[in-house]
């Protein structure tokens, strides 16, 4: 797994009700949708948590995969209160990209309902927008059920090691993250990154994962042989990404870090 990825994507499927209707006599008591999305080469899009739109999010960048620009980010765009949000047409310039939805590595609370930090999406290509200017291009899911294992500041002991478990994997389905993916738990203590398991494969259809840990400090190993992992405060999370990528132009994320106390 690319360890430059310092931080989650699941696309969802938007539901239309269709509607019937008099050629040109609109529904008595209705009004015509006000276009929320303006021009026709910019890309559109609606993030959304446990299928509910998410408004107010200013953390909605641009990645581009396709060039010598890979990794650098655009002007942070802000959801509106339908969870919508549109891309300039001046800026949508390169021919593919990836959205980034990202909380900056923040940590779960004993009330966090949703574990997701971070999601990359696949890369986009062709800027599109709803031909009634009303419906966004596609959908970024952050919802992200992780029903960790070793629950927020749990007490965990590996003396002689631990299994880290997760089930309810969100990142999956078309198209903001095709799959399949794989994971890897990070763990950290105030020093910075002490422990990181193998990458495992994750499916789309699967329902849970573990990983089970020998104790000790190392990295990319599930039994690393170094020295036992230090007692104290600590915090681990789960890196996943589509299986296989080697260049970072394929969908990842991670989710919030959840504190745990070692002993």
């Amino acid at each position: 797994m690319n360890k430059t990825h310092v931080r989650r994507a699941v696309a969802g499927v938007a539901l239309a009700m269709p509607v019937l209707a008099l050629a040109g006599c609109p529904m008595p008591n209705t009004t015509s949708p006000t276009a929320i999305f303006t021009g026709t080469n910019a890309y559109t899009g609606q993030v959304t948590q446990f299928g509910k739109a998410y408004p107010g999010a200013t953390s909605i960048q641009l990645r581009f995969p396709t060039n010598s620009t890979s990794g650098v980010r655009s002007t942070v765009m802000t959801t509106d209160a339908s969870g919508d949000f549109m891309v300039p047409t001046a800026t949508a310039t390169e021919s593919s990209y990836q959205f980034v939805w990202d909380l900056g590595g923040a940590t779960a609370s004993a009330n966090t309902t949703s574990f997701g930090d971070l999601v990359v999406t696949d890369p986009i290509t062709k800027p599109v927008v709803g031909k009634d200017n009303v419906t966004p291009g596609f959908t970024i899911e952050t919802g992200w059920h992780l029903d960790p294992g070793f629950a927020i500041n749990a007490t965990m002991s590996v003396t002689s090691g631990a299994t880290f478990s997760f089930s309810t994997f969100a990142p999956q389905g078309a198209p903001a993250a095709a799959g399949p993916f794989e994971y890897q738990v990070f763990l950290q203590d105030a020093a910075g990154d002490q422990w990181s398991s193998a990458t495992h494969a994750f499916g789309t259809t699967a329902a849970s994962a573990s990983i089970p840990w020998n104790g000790n400090i190392g990295s990319n190993s599930d039994s690393p042989s170094g020295n036992p992992f230090p007692a104290g405060s600590a915090a681990y999370m789960i890196k996943w990404e589509t299986q296989g990528v080697t260049d970072g132009s394929k969908a990842f994320g991670q989710s919030l870090w959840i504190p745990v106390t070692i002993q």
